[in-house]
């Protein structure tokens, strides 16, 4: 291993890792992170599969970047990072609570220990809720179920759903879910007490008996992507809510300790537009592609720029490498494999040294739940079993962070919640809001602090929706 992993992975930190989550340790190791990241990057990625006229396009385009290149006396991104890692190793520290909510002792809240765990990790073991009881997340179940058969289908067809990110306007049961005492008083543990609350993510089911069809391959969530960035994007934290037992047969999430810094540097050093151009056509795809190589100030390894440019000239071509856009009905190049991308041009090297530890299997009971940071490289196993795994995400950014979002899909979600239960239109009015409303920014609710100045129109008032839901809190059924 090199210096900077040598500094990280102290024998120390290795005994505070064996110690804080021996009782979530996997027979999953380093290993499989590496073959899973290196097995996707290879979808799309040989020039012999390419269709004739799209590989004359990618020897003419490999031809520029070499031209790129050559005009340009930068170091290789590899070098770029290492040299970043070596000068700052503080990221853990910006994990850590400083202040009166640190010291406050709440009996729901955090340990000092546990914050400090949180801080050099980036997650911590499972909670149970102590003052949510087990009817209540049936409760949550059944929205969530309710959302998922809102077009008429069974809960079978997963390929027509609502997305949940905004579904708390529209649930008591969800958004008493967010506030509750339980969560709150140990994302203050994190955040400290300036804390705004930016919606869901899921439902995050997996189907029985999918199989490899029903795997989350590795990544790591951009938090500026939901509304959360920062400059060092750690100003964010996702709770993870188990509504079923979670464990390796059904498909738990399994994620990679102290991985952060290695995605925070990623996300600094790259553009998302590098990768994350909104894409329709190859072509275009490309293009945008070799603009931002000449706006970097470095060059990425030839052959890793060869095998990005034969992904983005094959997508058409190779199913895994898009999806359709629901609002536009283009294929476009995944997100996803985007940031498989993204991940990839750090070097093979960069990454081993952020694997010294292995993977965490988050096991979790129903009625239990997990805090971490999304900028952890995270995945999850298959669902093997006859039973639904079933979870939502909550997530939670200091409220001087909080931003509009890289992804800015609330109009459109909130137009897809009207569509299949009209009612939810008139919550919006009741609410002083309309759809056009969140076109430039995530619904949020102010928790503790004050609004940032600006973001007035972004905001719930929680009070007024509390007494909304309290009258009418039927928005995701049949009748209406």
């Amino acid at each position: 291993m090199s210096e900077i992993s040598d500094r990280i992975f102290t024998n120390e930190t290795v005994a505070n890792y064996e110690k804080t989550f021996s009782s979530l340790r996997c027979d999953s190791v380093v290993s499989d992170y590496f073959d899973a990241l290196t097995g996707e990057f290879a979808v799309g990625s040989d020039p012999a599969s390419l269709p004739p006229a799209e590989k004359q396009a990618f020897v003419q385009h490999m031809g520029v970047v070499r031209d790129i290149f050559a005009s340009k006396n930068a170091p290789l991104l590899e070098q770029t990072v290492r040299t970043r890692l070596a000068e700052d190793t503080s990221f853990y520290g910006r994990l850590m609570v400083k202040g009166p909510v640190a010291e406050d002792g709440h009996q729901l809240g955090l340990t000092r220990d546990q914050q400090a765990s949180f801080a050099e990790f980036g997650v911590l073991p499972p909670f149970s809720f102590e003052q949510v009881p087990i009817s209540h997340l049936d409760a949550v179940e059944r929205v969530l179920d309710a959302m998922l058969s809102s077009d008429g289908s069974q809960l079978k067809k997963m390929d027509r759903r609502l997305n949940a990110n905004y579904s708390y306007l529209f649930s008591s049961e969800l958004l008493e879910l967010a506030m509750s005492k339980d969560i709150i008083a140990k994302v203050e543990g994190v955040l400290g007490d300036n804390i705004t609350f930016i919606g869901t993510s899921g439902p995050m089911y997996k189907m029985p008996k999918l199989g490899a069809a029903n795997i989350t391959q590795w990544h790591s969530a951009d938090a500026r992507g939901f509304g959360g960035g920062t400059k060092h994007n750690l100003d964010i934290v996702t709770v993870w809510i188990a509504l079923s037992e979670a464990s390796i047969e059904t498909g738990c999430v399994t994620i990679l300790p102290r991985s952060f810094p290695l995605n925070i540097v990623k996300e600094e050093l790259v553009p998302h537009e590098l990768f994350r151009e909104d894409i329709n056509y190859p072509d275009k795809n490309v293009a945008a592609l070799l603009k931002n190589l000449r706006a970097l100030d470095f060059n990425i390894d030839l052959d890793t720029i060869e095998k990005v440019l034969c992904r983005r000239l094959n997508f058409h071509h190779t199913p895994k490498l898009y999806y359709i856009d629901n609002s536009s009905g283009f294929k476009k190049y995944s997100p996803f494999q985007s940031s498989v991308d993204q991940t990839m041009c750090l070097g093979i090297d960069n990454l081993a040294d952020f694997t010294r530890l292995d993977p965490l299997a988050l096991l979790a009971d129903k009625g239990q739940f997990y805090m971490f940071t999304s900028q952890n490289s995270h995945a999850s196993y298959p669902n093997e079993s006859e039973r639904w795994r079933k979870a939502i995400a909550m997530r939670y950014v200091r409220t001087g962070q909080a931003t509009q979002s890289t992804a800015i899909d609330s109009e459109f979600y909130l137009s897809e919640y009207v569509k299949a239960f009209p009612k939810c239109l008139d919550q919006l009015h009741n609410l002083g809001k309309e759809v056009s409303d969140f076109r430039e920014a995530v619904p949020r609710i102010l928790v503790k602090g004050e609004i940032p100045r600006g973001q007035e129109r972004f905001y719930i008032d929680l009070d007024r929706l509390r007494e909304s839901l309290q009258r009418d809190n039927a928005y995701f059924t049949a009748d209406c």
